[in-house]
C-alpha cells in the first residue's frame, strides 16, 4: 500500500497544489474548498490537521474559506434571499430542524412573510425528519453558498468587514 499511497499523494499534490499548472488552472484553494464542501466536518478537520503539518498556508486558506451551515445567519439579507431562491424550500425546512429560535429568525428574516409562515408551520411538524437527512440538507445548503461565493454572488462571512 505504501507505493500506492505515495502515487495517490503525488497526484493529489500535483492536482491540488499546482505542480502542473495546465492540469490545475484554477486556484488550488478553491479546489480544496470545493472538495471540503462535499465532505463531512470530521473528514474536513482531519484534512486540515494533516495540511497544517505539511502545508500550513494551505490549511489556513482552507479554514478561512470554509462555510458552515451556522454561518447562514451571518450572510447579508440579499445573500440569504439569493440562497433561498436556489435552495428548495423543503431542503431549508429540513436543514433548520433542531436550530434555535434566534438562528431561525435570523435566517428566515430574508423570506417574504407568507413563505416564512409556511416554513415555520412546516418546522413545527418536522419532528419525523431523520438526523442524517438534516445533516445532508445542511451540507447541500453549504455547497450552494460555497458556489455562490465562488461566483461572486456572496461573500464569506467576515470578508466584507476587512474591506469596510
Amino acid at each position: 500500500p505504501d507505493p500506492t499511497l505515495r502515487l495517490v499523494e503525488t497526484a493529489l499534490d500535483r492536482d491540488l497544489f499546482g505542480a502542473d499548472v495546465d492540469a490545475a488552472p484554477e486556484k488550488p484553494e478553491a479546489r480544496l474548498v470545493e472538495i471540503a464542501a462535499k465532505l463531512d466536518r470530521a473528514q474536513v478537520e482531519e484534512i486540515i490537521a494533516a495540511l497544517e503539518i505539511t502545508r500550513p498556508d494551505a490549511a489556513k486558506k482552507l479554514r478561512e474559506n470554509l462555510f458552515a451551515f451556522e454561518d447562514v445567519a451571518l450572510l447579508s439579507q440579499r445573500e440569504r434571499m439569493l440562497l433561498f431562491d436556489r435552495a428548495p424550500t423543503e431542503q431549508v425546512i429540513v436543514a433548520l430542524k433542531g436550530t434555535s429560535d434566534e438562528f431561525r429568525d435570523a435566517v428566515l428574516s430574508a423570506m417574504a412573510a407568507r413563505s416564512r409562515r409556511m416554513v415555520e408551520a412546516e418546522l413545527r411538524n418536522a419532528d419525523q425528519v431523520a438526523d442524517k437527512d438534516v445533516v445532508a440538507a445542511r451540507a447541500a445548503i453549504e455547497r450552494i453558498v460555497v458556489q455562490m461565493i465562488a461566483e461572486g454572488a456572496a461573500q464569506r462571512p467576515g470578508a466584507g468587514e476587512a474591506a469596510a
